[in-house]
């Protein structure tokens, strides 16, 4: 079986051996890098106040709304948009608030694995709440899987990516958000200040070397600073790489 270094001290990940890609289905992976030492609670807060404000009132604001949610979600939207054209069958797993549902465009919406806070917000939207594992596989055109790898046992990501491939249509596409390696918190002990709510965090290359070892194909590459070219055969070449905030 494959497996990625470790590294004890920096709790980095490491690819090892190369993986070889498999089948059409593909998927995005986004870096987003956390700001400042306490963005960990400071994210937790603003989850909890939206949950507190009624749908009919939060989804009123949500285009004049600046948090990390909803910005987000606008992103991720946009990105939608553009990679998967018309979407099906949309599957978001463990959502933490409904601001992506309220911009996708779908035929059928599905959640799994609900925060019961955002289950109002859901529900206002009409999306079909359900769990991991009554999921039919074959079924999603977008699967979509936001800051959830970092939060769970290293050696089940490679499961948990194989389910996800599973629940995937021939052409469909799997959507990877997680922190990226590097934010300034997570260099920050404790005792001075930083705050640490997550187990792993993935290098672009160790992420990238998980989801290929799924039989999945990388389709779109990029962290908060960098863009990574994509050819079309799903290699992605990290060493000629775009500053994305050059001009």
């Amino acid at each position: 079986m494959w497996w990625p270094d470790i590294c004890p001290s920096l709790r980095k990940i490491h690819l090892k051996y190369s993986a070889r890609l498999a089948g059409r289905k593909t998927v995005m992976f986004r870096c987003n890098t956390h700001q400042g030492w306490t963005s960990g609670r400071r994210c937790q807060r603003v989850q909890k106040r939206a949950a507190t404000v009624p749908p009919e009132q939060y989804f009123a604001a949500i285009d004049r709304d600046q948090s990390r949610i909803a910005r987000r979600a606008r992103t991720h939207a946009s990105l939608l948009k553009k990679w998967a054209g018309n979407i099906g069958n949309f599957l978001e797993i463990n959502p933490r608030s409904g601001a992506l549902y309220h911009y996708v465009t779908s035929a059928s919406k599905w959640a799994a694995d609900v925060n019961e806070a955002c289950a109002p917000h859901l529900d206002h939207l009409g999306v079909k709440r359900t769990t991991r594992m009554s999921l039919p596989q074959g079924t999603y055109d977008v699967v979509m899987v936001s800051h959830l790898l970092q939060e769970m046992p290293i050696d089940q990501v490679p499961g948990f990516l194989d389910k996800c491939r599973d629940l995937l249509t021939p052409d469909g596409l799997l959507l990877v958000e997680v922190p990226e390696w590097g934010s300034l918190h997570n260099r920050v002990p404790p005792k001075h200040g930083g705050y640490e709510p997550h187990t792993n965090f993935f290098s672009p290359q160790a992420l990238v070397g998980f989801l290929e070892k799924a039989g999945l194909k990388i389709h779109y590459l990029q962290t908060r600073d960098k863009m990574f070219p994509v050819s079309p055969d799903g290699n992605a070449d990290f060493e000629q790489c775009t500053d994305r905030n050059a001009k």
